[in-house]
């Protein structure tokens, strides 16, 4: 399933010489792991607001989690608290997956959140609970970790927007595979 709102914001080919960056899955390891929680019973949407530096593609969604399942990942215009594209991806436990190829063009001076749909999660700090956000990784300024706990529903088909912030957590891997345009 993929939903999309917007006009004119995929694009056919993004450039293969660019390295991707993915912003949460490089941060991952500079922080520690505190709690690993699976069939939690509270489903929320999580994940991160970020911006990107220059304009770009997202070729693709990512996450790794505690479990395998069926992983409902959004991307939301911040500043709307609008859905601009959301599909699943099937994933297997502690396994990075990439979703489908989604080229889904982004801007510069623009903030965005993506964010997975789950009651599974590893939670993870920094060293003495410091801040570790707002963090810049290639050309991707990382904002604050972001989730919405009122999401908290067995049903896939909710979408409440993440609008509860911190900048010295963050719950599980959801990302993105940005590719900066030349």
């Amino acid at each position: 399933m993929i939903s999309a709102t917007g006009c004119g914001l995929f694009e056919d080919d993004p450039d293969p010489a660019q390295p991707a960056i993915t912003p949460a899955l490089q941060l991952e390891s500079e922080l520690n792991l505190l709690a690993t929680s699976v069939n939690t019973g509270l489903t929320i949407e999580y994940g991160y607001e970020f911006e990107p530096l220059v304009e770009g593609t997202i070729k693709s969604f990512i996450v790794n989690m505690p479990a395998g399942d069926t992983y409902r990942v959004t991307l939301w215009d911040s500043e709307k608290q609008e859905m601009l594209i959301s599909l699943n991806i099937d994933a297997s436990r502690d396994v990075t997956t990439n979703s489908q190829e989604i080229n889904y063009r982004v801007y510069p001076n623009r903030n965005y959140t993506v964010s997975v749909y789950t009651e599974h999660w590893k939670r993870y700090n920094y060293q003495n609970n410091e801040t570790f956000f707002p963090r810049i990784i290639g050309d991707i300024r990382m904002v604050r970790y972001a989730e919405n706990t009122n999401a908290a529903s067995s049903s896939i088909d909710l979408m409440l927007f993440p609008n509860e912030y911190s900048n010295s957590i963050m719950q599980g891997i959801v990302d993105i595979e940005f590719i900066p345009q030349n």
